[in-house]
Order: C-alpha cells, then structure tokens, then sequence
C-alpha cells in the first residue's frame, strides 16, 4: 500500500493535508494525520491497523481509512507524480513593483475615472442581440490579464498554478487553480488573492488614460471599463468564492468561512436546534454584512445599466428573446446548483478547501 506525496500544515487546532497527487486540499482531524504517520513509520496498511486498534474504536479506523483510500492518499498501485515546472520565474521584487505601480497609476488616474460619467449606452455598444457574444468575448480576453496576474505572483512565491475553463451561471469563465496557495504565509497569500483585483484597477485606470489621449478610440475603452467595473462589483458575489472571499478568509484567517455561515443559518431557521456561541460567530456575521451589501450593489448595478441596454434594443423579438435568456440562465443555474448539492458525497466529516480564484 503505497503513499501519497503529500503536505500537512498546521491550522489552529487542526490540520491541512495536501495530497500531490489529486492537488487537492483538505482540512483534517489530529487522528487523520496520527493513522497517516502510522501508516509510513509501520509501512504497511494491515500492520498499521492491528496497531491503531489501540487507540481508536473500530468504525473510527474504519472512516479515516475509508476517507484516505476515497481520496487517493492510499493505493495499491505505484504513485506516477506529474512534474509541474513554472511557466516562468519572478522575484519578489516585482510583485511589490507591481503593487507599488497600481496604487500611483490608480491615484494619478482618479479624476479621469470620476470624470467619465459611465452609462447604459457604455455598456451596450451594440443594439442587437449579438450584444451577447460580443460582451463575453471581451470579458474572457480582459479576464485573461486578472487571471494571469494571480500566476505572475504565485511564481514568485514558487506556487505553480494553471488556468482553466469553468461554467458560472451557465455562462464560460476562466479560473485559476493554484493548489499549494494555502501553504504560503498569509501575507504572501494576500498579495496572490488581491493580484487580479489590482490588475482590474489598473486596467481600468490605463483605460481612463487612453480615453484622454485617443478620443477617438473612447467607445471601445469606455466598453472595457464597464466590463472591469462589472468584474469588481461580481467580487462581491462571495458565495461564488470569488477573489474578495479568498481576501476575507485570509484576514479573519480562517478556513470554509461560506460552509460554517450556510451551517449557522440552518441552525437559526431550525427550531429544534440549539444556537450556541461560537468563536467564529463575529466572521460569520461579518461575512453576511458584506454578502447582503454584495447582493444590493449587485442588483443596484443591474438596475442602473443592463435594465435600461436591454430596453434599447431595436427588436422587440431580440429584446423578448433577450430577457427569456436571462431568465433560463438563471433557472437553470438554480437547477444545476441543487443536482450538484444533491449528488455531493459526503467526506467523512472532513471539508474540502480547494482553493479555485
């Protein structure tokens, strides 16, 4: 029975458990990581068991070995680890470069962003219903600059990551996987989870320049602030574990901050189950402020620049068939989210923490 190459880290009173081979990440007991230790100090899986049956009951041994074979920690076959090379390499230097950058250009370009006085007509370029794919073909080539600078500073911290196609709302989105970011020092991991926020900022603050300088050019730049508007303001959709969610949990330095609030509520609208005080009571509520202020931004925006687009496309079949697609979109993002609840396997009582920006 062979074992995974893995990483553990302490977290407070548990711990973090990495497997290399999946890439995945979870957030374990002390008897997990004490079975595991036994396991390789013993080397053998049934030698290992006849031994911890003196410290644990046997559908507990039974649970933990189950948990740790269902996730690949251990196989009988021979462990074929994927050698992941960086893209590239950076200094240190240059992420704080690029921080430094952002702040003077964003500070520097404030009265022009201020000035230019951003509308529905910004947004919706086009008054045909093509207006679709020419929107989401400009967000995925600008989204490609807030992904690629999660990398750029990842690297420079010796993270390797990847960027990948994901479905958010039914709609194609790019997201970037960096496994190991939860083992870096939390500053550290600040500055990757604020990288493409910053890179928004200062595209956005490039654009209101450009505006200035090539007027005649300033449709196409005003489209692509709006579209960066609209990427910060979906930052505050935090049950999408969105960047902004990644920066919440590393400043109240805590772990499945969404798992504990959706628990917290069920116990609020549960009768029969006692609510008890718990340390991370203040984050969850903190986390619910900024979650409800998220949602109201959300629909003020909607409210201000899509509502009024839509009602100035020309064809009232495009506009009809405009607004039937928003609402199957959004049916169908309720109904794919629910199978998903539905046919999620339970870990044993161990949570995942795959960290997806």
């Amino acid at each position: 029975m062979n074992v995974s190459p893995l990483w553990i880290k302490r977290f407070k009173d548990e711990y973090l458990l990495y497997n290399e081979l999946t890439e995945k990440t979870y957030l374990v007991s002390r008897d997990v990581i004490f079975v595991l230790k036994e396991i390789l100090r013993l080397g053998s899986l049934e030698k290992a068991q006849r031994h911890l049956i003196k410290f644990f009951d046997e559908s507990s041994l039974k649970s933990i070995i189950n948990f740790l074979k269902k996730n690949k920690f251990l196989s009988n076959r021979k462990n074929n680890l994927k050698e992941h090379k960086l893209l590239f390499k950076v200094k240190p230097s240059f992420v704080y470069l690029f921080y430094v950058l952002s702040i003077i250009i964003l500070i520097f370009s404030l009265k022009n962003i201020f000035s230019l006085n951003l509308t529905s007509d910004d947004l919706f370029i086009t008054d045909s219903i093509w207006f679709i794919l020419v929107f989401y073909a400009a967000w995925l080539f600008l989204t490609l600059f807030h992904e690629f600078s999660h990398l750029f500073v990842a690297n420079a911290f010796g993270c390797y990551g990847r960027i990948y196609f994901k479905t958010i709302f039914v709609f194609p989105a790019l997201v970037t996987y960096i496994p190991k970011v939860v083992f870096l020092e939390r500053p550290k991991r600040l500055l990757v989870h604020f990288a493409g926020m910053f890179m928004d900022y200062l595209m956005i603050s490039i654009f209101a320049v450009l505006i200035t300088l090539f007027p005649q050019y300033s449709a196409v730049l005003r489209f692509f602030i709006m579209i960066k508007f609209i990427s910060l303001v979906s930052q505050l959709n935090l049950h999408l574990r969105t960047d902004l969610y990644f920066v919440i949990e590393d400043v109240l330095n805590t772990i499945n901050l969404k798992k504990d609030t959706l628990s917290f509520l069920k116990k609020i609208f549960h009768r029969k189950r006692k609510i008890t005080l718990i340390n991370k009571q203040w984050q969850i509520l903190l986390f619910l402020v900024i979650l409800i202020f998220g949602y109201s931004l959300n629909i003020w925006f909607f409210i201000k620049f899509f509502l009024p687009g839509i009602q100035q496309i020309s064809h009232i079949k495009e506009r009809q068939l405009l607004k039937i697609s928003f609402i199957i979109i959004y049916l169908a993002h309720i109904l794919i989210h629910f199978i998903k609840k539905t046919i999620r396997h339970k870990h044993y009582g161990v949570s995942t923490v795959k960290k997806s920006l």
